[in-house]
């Protein structure tokens, strides 16, 4: 059966009525097969998106001073206690599965990465005029989004930050890219769920407007004007639809692939030109890549799809996210409660627990207990103890080693949780058996001792692919690929050349044949002889006139070779 679980995260009361003694704290809950809390952690008040959780340990920034507390999830208690040059306002975890990193936007508007398992410390420059209040990683842990109070975006390159090659460190790193269209502070943004180069991300500013970006152009795909500002975000599991919390208590919901203007005419047929008669041009499946919408705002009606509590009042919508069928969402409120929404139906499903204190994070968590799995994550290393950060300058490289070199007190600390996957090398499997194992690319480079053709082919065929250059396409380039590495000729079969090259290779081939089966026979007619007692002095001579007579034929077969197999087979 499977279990799915969320962690939450309250605001002290006293930062909003000092009369109230209600402690703040961290919980995990349990919220299938039967609702319940697993794990309470006292003695923690953290602003909006100030929690990051991983397999072994919850992070909740503090709002009141300038530390991170950490929390075990093993031993259920509080591990550390990790202070910082300035309060940080918003938290984020980026690739959990080796390690973690954990990303700290600061008040000051630094974005700081700390290495969990070495205490590497990397910070970057005063990119943002305010302070970082949300951050953001996608699913290929390649970028990383800070949103600011200054109404500005900053997308930046993880593992550029992380390079041991840069000169200046990561206070010398420029952001990749800068989104400048929002006009007042941005409360919240996501990525989507893709780690391709179609992947999107959402973003949400207090000027009442949500804008869909594309990652790789950088270039806003659709723009959505809402009622009111807007608190909290969150995205669907598969990218279809996003919604957004208001003060209110309400939840708006916003589909992406049906958007209508005010005047409720689908979008999609103003962009074709169905309305005048004339056949407009073929538009993608997805409104979002329609080139003549993308500058157009969509106004989302006060109306429809939007999920109002009925006669109960929960307070502002602080927190947002979806659970892994996407059927329900939780959200957390002002009151301190923990709504569950069906999303089907638009309206609140049920109440799952009041803490009677802000819930300003919730977080839920992949499910537990799918059979391939089974029950574990797919991380090959524990973190069962966090190391504390260090000074960036502890892992600077000694003077006169190369800039990009790993220090050698660079150290990583962890348990390894399975064990390590080596590559099958036996020489009784032949090379059709290899080929049929089932290897990622990335192993398979791995084991290889040069990158595969069927990469190098798909490279050159992405470097040269623009029209017009006389390129392969990359589905040439990949079959060519393909046939080099199964040793395949890649040439073409009409080709004169290639055929005159095909019959010396077929002569050659049956007169390494017939010498093979001239040897076989003399070597029989030796072994005939000494049984029989005689000498074996003329099987030279008669080894000698057999390679002789072993003549080729016009296409290189060796004539007279089914007489010399049937009278092997007689001496055998």
């Amino acid at each position: 059966m499977l279990s799915e679980l969320f962690v939450t995260a309250t605001l002290s009361s006293a930062a909003i009525s000092p009369t109230s003694s209600k402690d703040a704290s961290v919980a995990i809950h349990t919220l299938h097969p039967s609702p319940a809390i697993k794990t309470t952690f006292k003695k923690s008040s953290s602003l909006r998106n100030c929690l990051a959780v991983s397999d072994t340990h919850v992070f909740a920034a503090q709002s009141e001073k300038a530390v991170v507390h950490v929390y075990s999830r093993e031993r259920g208690n509080q591990e550390a206690v990790v202070p910082f040059p300035e309060r940080i306002h918003s938290l984020a975890l980026a690739v959990p599965e080796a390690g973690g990193v954990l990303i700290l936007g600061t008040e000051g508007g630094r974005v700081i990465l700390w290495e969990i398992c070495t205490g590497r410390q990397i910070s970057t420059s005063q990119s943002h005029l305010q302070a970082t209040t949300t951050l953001a990683v996608d699913p290929s842990f390649n970028f990383v989004l800070s949103g600011s109070a200054d109404s500005n975006i900053l997308l930046w390159s993880l593992p550029l930050l992380l390079s041991f090659s840069n000169p200046e460190s990561a206070t010398g790193i420029k952001p990749l890219r800068s989104f400048t269209q929002h006009r007042t502070a941005i409360c919240c943004a996501c990525f989507g769920h893709g780690s391709g180069r179609g992947n999107i991300f959402v973003s949400a500013s207090k000027d009442g407007s949500c804008i869909v970006w594309d990652v790789q152009s950088g270039s806003p795909l659709r723009t959505f004007l809402l009622t009111s500002s807007p608190i909290s975000l969150t995205l669907d599991p598969c990218d279809r639809a996003f919604y957004v919390g208001f003060e209110d208590g309400s939840i708006q919901f916003a589909d992406l692939f049906k958007s209508f203007t005010s005047s409720q005419e689908p979008l999609s047929k103003r962009a074709s030109g169905t309305e005048s008669g004339h056949l407009g041009a073929i538009l993608p499946s997805n409104p979002l890549y329609i080139p003549q919408l993308q500058n157009t705002p969509v106004a989302l009606s006060p109306n429809a799809d939007r999920w109002i509590s009925n006669g109960q009042e929960f307070g502002p919508v602080l927190c947002l996210d979806v659970l892994f069928e996407g059927n329900y969402i939780l959200s957390g409120h002002q009151s301190g409660k923990v709504i569950m929404w069906d999303a089907a139906k638009g309206r609140v499903w049920k109440e799952v627990i009041d803490f009677q204190a802000p819930v300003t994070n919730l977080i839920v968590l992949p499910p537990i207990g799918f059979p391939v799995t089974d029950g574990k994550s797919n991380s090959k290393v524990r973190v069962h103890t966090v190391t504390k950060p260090l000074y960036e300058s502890s892992f600077t490289p000694p003077t006169g080693i190369h800039s990009g070199a790993v220090p050698a007190n660079y150290v990583f600390t962890a348990q390894l949780s399975s064990m390590l996957e080596t590559p099958r090398v036996s020489a009784a499997l032949s090379r059709s058996a290899r080929a049929c194992e089932e290897q990622s690319m990335f192993r398979s480079c791995i084991d290889s001792t040069s990158f595969p053709p069927s990469i190098l082919w798909a490279g050159i065929a992405e470097l040269a692919h623009w029209p017009g250059q006389g390129a392969p396409s990359l589905t040439e380039a990949e079959d060519r690929g393909d046939a080099a590495e199964h040793g395949g000729d890649t040439g073409d079969a009409s080709d004169p050349r290639s055929i005159e090259h095909l019959r010396q290779s077929n002569r050659e081939l049956w007169a390494t044949v017939n010498s093979m089966r001239t040897i076989q026979k003399s070597t029989w007619e030796i072994v005939h002889r000494l049984r029989a007692g005689q000498p074996a002095t003329k099987v030279g001579k008669r080894r000698a006139r057999g390679s002789d007579e072993s003549e080729l034929g016009e296409d290189g077969v060796g004539e007279g070779s089914e007489e010399e197999v049937e009278e092997t087979s007689e001496g055998s």
